[in-house]
């Protein structure tokens, strides 16, 4: 900046005084202030929500968000009423849709771009405290490699999440001390708010830092004291979960099953074999197609590297990594549990959910590359990753004026793949012809958008049926089943899982129902199957 400075001068050699004017130039401070790292995210965040807001919709994943947060605005509780991630996404989700009159999928993007821009100003804040340097170019560098990684748009939560307990951690290292352990805690449970694997990955990383600093500083005392306070935090933290369970009747019951079923099921997620790079030439339908799954293979391994190397590292060079390089020791001890992340499905959604801990962690060490190297490596990556996660990204899903048409729902225009718009269509000319009126619908075992486009409740609890379920809890949903008595019944032929997941044997007594109970459509449709029903209607 320009500093202008007026001075009198030391001698007078006349009786007039004059004043000097002196104009010098002096270095902008570093790391730059919250609110410039602000004003720096937003821009870019609200260019590509313009770009982007109207674009695409995907039917499973974002459906089951956009449900949730949509009956959440009409007073039902996540995991109690529906089933649900855990209920931080719903609630923040939902207080803007009541906010603004509107609980359509727009409203619901509004909050995601929202979130992103927290993430990005918070990654900014982080890898600017990192640098030792003033590297403004290499920033907005780093900050094009972290947008380009912030898919998919309706995971944004847990993006975002993920880079704020590298902050958290980091902040916590920078200064040590029972107070910034104990917000540490409550940032920790407040992640843990939104999914309870970022509390798990957060507790691990915090856990391992307090070790190593124990044994670093030997000074059991004030280790005790940092343990307490962030066990402290982690309860206040959890606060608003805890009053629910007090205060909400059928809550703490729900919450805890949901606990057991992860249990039950050994798995977060539908595992898939991992795209090693070395796999990458067989199968390939062109020469692209084949480069992508190479370099997406590669960050797999990369993934895995880092998992062992980074916290082995912190491990080796114990209290001096910590005390001098916060950022960098907060980074690598997450990137282990974030590759559980990414592993636990290996696709490309889940590594770009996983990988910002190895990300910030490898930017933060390409700062103190020599030039020449840094600049190189720094748009490699760009390039890299822009190649690598393009297909991810609903405007380049719609960057050609024929691949995407538009369709009106529920008064806004979007714009969907060929295919996505068909079985859009498809859907809303079933419910209009056979549940006219707000009938009710099944749309089972991947399709809970179906109940957002039509603002109908489900008339079951499991919106995604996923995994296998037990006898008794099938059979509660057959209750519930009789009680709506669905006009309609709407059923995925294909959808994230293998043969042996269909909804035929990971819920034999639901689909024997369904086969007693409901007439099978014979018309051929692409991707589903359709019944009718044959019980008298509820309520008639």
């Amino acid at each position: 900046m320009i500093r202008v400075t007026f001075r009198q001068p030391p001698t007078m050699n006349s009786k007039r005084q004059s004043k000097s004017t002196r104009i010098h130039f002096a270095k902008s401070d570093w790391p730059p202030s919250f609110w410039t790292l602000l004003a720096i995210a937003c821009l870019p965040v609200a260019a590509l929500f313009g770009l982007q807001y109207d674009k695409t919709l995907n039917l499973m994943d974002e459906g089951y968000l956009w449900y949730g947060a949509q009956r959440t605005a009409l007073g039902e509780v996540p995991l109690k009423d529906f089933m649900s991630y855990d209920p931080g996404r719903y609630y923040l989700s939902a207080a803007y849709m009541v906010l603004v009159g509107d609980r359509g999928i727009v409203p619901l993007r509004v909050v995601l771009a929202l979130v992103q821009a927290a993430g990005l100003v918070t990654a900014l804040s982080v890898l600017a405290k990192a640098f030792k340097q003033r590297e403004p170019i290499l920033l907005v560098l780093a900050m094009a490699v972290i947008l380009t990684w912030m898919v998919p748009r309706h995971k944004m939560f847990d993006i975002s999440t993920s880079i704020a307990l590298i902050a958290a951690l980091s902040w916590v290292l920078e200064q040590p001390s029972s107070r910034r352990y104990f917000v540490g805690g409550a940032l920790v449970s407040l992640a843990a708010i939104i999914g309870r694997n970022h509390g798990f990955y957060g507790a691990i990383s915090f856990a391992m830092a307090l070790t190593l600093c124990t044994v670093a500083d030997r000074d059991f005392g004030r280790a005790r004291a940092h343990a307490v306070a962030w066990v402290m935090g982690l309860v206040a933290g959890y606060s608003p979960v805890l009053i629910m369970m007090a205060i909400v009747p059928g809550f703490a019951e729900a919450f805890w099953h949901s606990i057991q079923f992860l249990f039950q099921q050994k798995a977060t997620n539908i595992p898939i074999p991992v795209p090693w790079p070395w796999q990458a030439f067989a199968g390939s339908t062109g020469t692209l197609d084949m480069t992508q799954r190479f370099l997406i293979g590669v960050f797999f391994l990369s993934l895995l590297m880092s998992a062992v190397v980074a916290p082995a590292s912190i491990l080796r060079n114990g209290a001096t990594a910590i005390t001098t390089k916060p950022q960098l020791a907060a980074s690598s001890l997450l990137v282990l549990p974030y590759a559980h992340f990414a592993f636990s499905r290996a696709d490309l959604a889940h590594l770009a959910q996983g990988i910002f801990p190895m990300l910030i962690a490898a930017l933060i060490l390409l700062q103190s590359a020599r030039p020449l190297t840094k600049w190189i490596l720094a748009v490699a990556l760009l390039a890299v990753s822009l190649f690598v996660t393009s297909s991810l990204h609903p405007a380049w899903q719609c960057r050609a004026a024929s691949q995407c048409v538009p369709m009106q729902l529920s008064g806004t225009r979007l714009l969907l793949p060929k295919q996505t718009a068909k079985d859009v269509q498809t859907i809303l000319d079933l419910a209009e012809r056979h549940a006219p009126d707000a009938g009710a619908i099944l749309a089972t075992p991947f399709l809970p958008a179906v109940y957002a486009l039509l603002e109908r409740k489900s008339p079951v609890w499991e919106i995604y049926a996923l995994f296998p379920r037990s006898p008794e809890f099938e059979l509660r949903e057959i209750e519930r089943l009789r009680q709506t008595g669905p006009h309609l019944i709407i059923m995925n032929k294909t959808g994230p899982s293998v043969q042996e997941r269909a909804f035929s044997k990971t819920h034999p007594l639901t689909q024997k129902f369904i086969e007693d109970h409901y007439e099978h459509l014979p018309q051929l449709f692409d991707k589903f199957l359709v019944y009718t029903s044959k019980l008298p209607q509820s309520g008639k």
